[in-house]
This record gives C-alpha cells, structure tokens and sequence, in this order.
C-alpha cells in the first residue's frame, strides 16, 4: 500500500508539471476559455517596402585655373653680425695665482675651494674646507675628486651634478665661482 500511494503522488507530480508546461505554451488555453469569449484576430499590416529611386547627380564642370608663376626675389647678402662674447675667450681668461672662494653652507656643512691659475688656466681645485663627518665623508671622498677634474676641463664653475651629492656640487659651484670672479679682476 505504501509503494501504491508513492507512485499515484508521483504521477500526479508529474502529470501537474506537464499540464503546466502545455499551458504555459498555449496548448491547453482554448480547453480552460469560457465560451463567451470571443476570438479576436489582431491582422498586423505588411510592411511596405520602398523601392529606392534613382537620382541623378550633376558634376560641376572643371575649370582649371592657371597657376601663377613665382617672381624670384633677389638676393641679398649680408656680412655676419659679430655677436658680443659672453665669456671671454679660454686662453689666459684668468691672472696667474690663488683665488679663496667665498665658504657656502650647505645642509651638511661648509665648503670652501681655491683655485689655482696658471697660465691664465685653472690648474688645480683644492677644497679648504668641507663636511667630514657621518655619510658625508664617504659623499665627499667620492664627489670632490670629480669635481675638481670637471672644474679643470671645463675652465670655469660650471660642473655637472655628481649624483649622490647634490647638495656638495651646488656648494663647490659657487664657491669656485666667487674665486674665478676674483681670478678675473
């Protein structure tokens, strides 16, 4: 009996999902209508398709324009403008001798240089002073030696940045700078 009432629940489960699946399409609706209700036929209108109709397009005439021709214009030459130098020239720009440089503090200290001039050229960068403490003695052992060398081929204060020591580079600029200045007086 027990097996009996498990297969009649089990066909009216399934008989109910498929009576909801015809209705659902549309397939039991007419059986569940009332018969006063009346059909009623929606016709939707064909679509009218156009036909494109040819246009006719006119081309503008060409007209073709002469070009004028180019009046060469004289030419004119001039001699060479003789600019003012802005620094005078690399032989002998500098007296022969020692130049101290003003000291300039920077945030780890005091630098001051001196330069040496011989035969109007600068020979020698020697640092009077400079921070020797802490990072900056290892900073400094390391930058000092390159800018003095960049001061002698470039023959002026104008030294690249030595990466790391940034701060010493500005420094060493103008304080060679405030010798080269006495240097050329």
């Amino acid at each position: 009996m027990q097996i009996m009432k498990k297969y009649v629940l089990s066909f009216l489960v399934v008989a109910s999902f498929v009576v909801y699946v015809l209705y659902s399409r549309d397939i039991f609706v007419g059986l569940f209508k009332e018969d006063d209700e009346e059909e009623q036929i929606v016709k939707i209108p064909e679509p009218v398709i156009a036909t494109p109709t040819p246009v006719i397009v006119k081309k503008p005439p060409v007209v073709v324009k002469p070009t004028p021709i180019p009046i060469p214009t004289p030419i004119v030459v001039t001699p060479p403008v003789q600019m003012p130098m802005m620094n005078p020239p690399m032989m002998g720009q500098y007296k022969d001798g020692s130049y101290t440089g003003n000291s300039v503090y920077n945030y780890h200290g005091y630098i001051q240089v001196q330069a040496i001039i011989s035969g109007g050229k600068i020979s020698d960068v020697v640092f009077l002073d400079y921070p020797n403490s802490g990072d900056s003695r290892s900073i400094n052992r390391r930058a000092m030696p390159k800018l003095t060398q960049e001061a002698i081929v470039a023959q002026s204060s104008k030294v690249n940045t030595i990466s790391g020591a940034t701060d010493t580079s500005g420094a060493f600029r103008t304080s060679l700078e405030s010798a080269l200045v006495l240097a050329r007086n």
